[in-house]
C-alpha cells in the first residue's frame, strides 16, 4: 500500500498541517492519559512509522471512547508525531534525514541553553550527583548494558535541565529526546552506544560561568550528532528514514 504524502511529513494540498493546541493543560484528563499511552506505543514501535492509526481499534485497546482519543491525536499532530491526511486518516510520522538533522541541531542548542541557565542555580549537592553519574558513564559498557547506559545518559541530561529551572526547556527537550527512541526502533543498530566524557560538562557547571557551561555542552554533544548524521546519510541520503520493513534491510 502506498502511503500518503502527509505520512512523510511533507507538504500536500490535501493534508492538514496547521498547528493546534498541544499543551497538556488544554487537554482533558482522559486525553492526557491517552496522549502518553500513544507516545509509549510509538516509542516501543507498536505503532510503526507510516502506519495508519485505526481509531476504533485503539479506542477498544485503550479502553476509551473516540472523542478523547481524537483530542489526543490532535495534540500529537501539533507536536509533530502524527500527521492527518484528509479523507485517509491519521498516520504515524515518517521523518526525512534533513528533518532529523534540524531537530537534533535544535536539541543541541536547547541542551547548551539548559547548561548555561543551570550555572545560576546549581548546588554542591547537584554537582556531586552529576559527578557520580558522569563517573558511571565513563566506564566500559558491559554486554547487554546498552539500555541501562542510555537511561543513565538521559538522566544526566534531564538533571541539568531540571537544575536550569525552566519548564519550557523541559517541555521542548522532551519531544526532541523522543526522536532518538523513534529512530532506534526504525533502524535498530544504525549506531552503537559508546561511553564518552561527561565530567568536562560537570566541571564547566561547577565554574558557574554561563559561557563556559554552554560551550562545554556544545562540545560534548557535537561529535555524537555529527557521527549520527553521517550514519543516516550513508543509509538514506537526504530522504525518508524508512523502517526496515519498508526499505528492505
Amino acid at each position: 500500500m502506498r502511503l500518503p504524502v502527509a505520512a512523510f511529513g511533507l507538504p500536500s494540498d490535501n493534508s492538514t498541517t496547521s498547528r493546534k493546541k498541544g499543551s497538556n493543560g488544554s487537554l482533558s484528563t482522559t486525553a492526557v492519559r491517552l496522549r502518553q499511552e500513544l507516545i509509549s506505543l510509538i516509542l516501543s514501535g507498536e505503532i510503526a512509522a507510516g502506519r495508519r492509526l485505526d481509531q476504533r481499534q485503539l479506542a477498544k485497546r485503550l479502553k476509551t471512547t473516540t472523542a478523547p482519543l481524537r483530542e489526543a491525536f490532535s495534540a500529537l499532530e501539533s507536536e509533530g508525531m502524527l500527521v492527518r491526511q484528509q479523507g485517509l486518516g491519521v498516520f504515524c510520522r515518517i521523518y526525512t534525514v534533513l528533518e532529523v538533522e534540524e531537530m537534533v541541531e535544535i536539541r543541541g542548542v536547547l541542551e547548551a541553553l539548559a547548561a548555561r541557565r543551570a550555572t545560576a542555580h546549581i548546588s554542591e549537592v547537584n554537582l556531586n550527583d552529576l559527578r557520580r553519574i558522569a563517573a558511571q558513564l565513563a566506564k566500559p559498557i558491559p554486554a547487554g548494558g546498552d539500555q541501562e547506559y542510555m537511561d543513565l545518559h538521559v538522566d544526566f541530561h534531564k538533571k541539568i535541565v531540571q537544575i536550569s529551572r525552566s519548564l519550557r526547556l523541559q517541555e521542548l527537550l522532551e519531544f526532541h529526546r523522543l526522536i532518538d527512541v523513534i529512530l532506534a526502533n526504525i533502524v535498530p543498530g544504525l549506531w552503537g552506544t559508546e561511553p564518552h566524557d561527561h565530567l568536562g560538562v560537570v566541571d564547566a557547571l561547577a565554574s558557574r560561568n554561563p559561557e563556559s557551561a554552554e560551550q562545554a555542552m556544545r562540545n560534548h554533544v557535537a561529535p555524537t550528532y555529527h557521527n549520527r548524521f553521517a550514519s543516516l546519510r550513508v543509509r538514506f541520503g537526504e530522504g525518508l528514514i524508512l523502517p526496515a520493513t519498508m526499505h528492505g534491510r
